[in-house]
């Protein structure tokens, strides 16, 4: 074999690692991943082209940091989905000139649009396509801040990861014996006694006699949320998301730099909290 050919299989090799790197770097995993050639830069604006209506029109006029431009050469193209097997199903064609999303849904388009966001590197969106929909309806996460408390700001941050790996409940565990975390003002007590107690680890509670302390007493750990915290906290998940809020993981090679423009929100952060006493 000539250097020449040693070259040239080097080379293809190395393009096919680069290739299944960034598919791998894709999570949750597609159904259907094929990684294209290239990139879509987005820094001269893109003209949107939105078959759609409003089931797409929260995405690229909210979530996308980008400058729409009806004389732009590359184009993003909203179409609609026949025969979706899911709500949150979506198919992405991602080319040098032009971008196609197509859902049935709000949260068909949400999904693709994250998607893009775990795509996107510093000189643009890698071309490919994608088939996917959810293998699970419900994809949650449990907190247990009974035992392990943690303040309303770590929360919001714990959602704003969640959205973007596409979970979609979020749990909270707000009571039990080794702390009482939800403001109930008819009883106080279980808020100045029960949600405090005598060590921050709940093994280290259990192992020292399972005491509660006086709130703002020497050594008392712990705390609760007020039902207006809460109340807010929901309507955080509700709400769609913050260009810029949450920072991927960059890919393999990738700075991590959004000059290709920052991909947050859509429908909603993740479309449930349930709150369980």
């Amino acid at each position: 074999m000539t250097k020449k050919s040693n070259y040239l299989l080097s080379l293809f090799g190395a393009l096919l690692l680069t290739s299944s790197l960034q598919a791998q770097s894709l999570l949750p995993k597609p159904q259907q991943v094929t990684m294209g050639k290239g990139v879509f830069n987005t820094s001269d604006g893109v003209k949107v082209e939105n078959q759609v209506g409003a089931d797409a029109e929260n995405i690229y006029t909210k979530a996308w940091n980008v400058k729409v431009n009806d004389a732009a050469k590359r184009v993003v193209k909203f179409t609609p989905l026949a025969n979706a097997s899911s709500p949150e199903a979506y198919r992405l064609h991602v080319a040098p000139d032009a971008i196609e999303i197509s859902a049935a849904s709000s949260e068909g388009f949400l999904r693709a649009w994250q998607t893009m966001e775990q795509l996107t590197t510093k000189k643009g969106i890698a071309c490919c396509d994608i088939v996917d929909a959810p293998a699970y309806k419900w994809r949650g996460l449990m907190l247990d801040v009974s035992r392990h408390y943690f303040p309303i700001s770590f929360l919001k941050k714990q959602i704003d990861v969640m959205s973007e790996y596409k979970f979609n409940r979020l749990h909270i565990h707000l009571t039990d014996a080794a702390g009482w975390r939800i403001e109930i003002k008819r009883y106080p007590r279980l808020n100045n006694f029960a949600a405090w107690r005598s060590g921050k680890l709940w093994k280290d509670w259990n192992a020292n006699g399972n005491k509660y302390l006086e709130q703002g007493s020497e050594g008392a750990e712990g705390g609760y949320y007020t039902q207006d915290e809460l109340r807010d906290l929901v309507k955080y998940a509700a709400e769609p998301g913050t260009p810029g809020l949450c920072r991927r993981t960059p890919h393999p090679g990738d700075s991590g730099n959004r000059d290709a423009g920052s991909f947050r929100g859509g429908a909603y952060r993740i479309s449930r909290v349930i709150l369980y006493p």
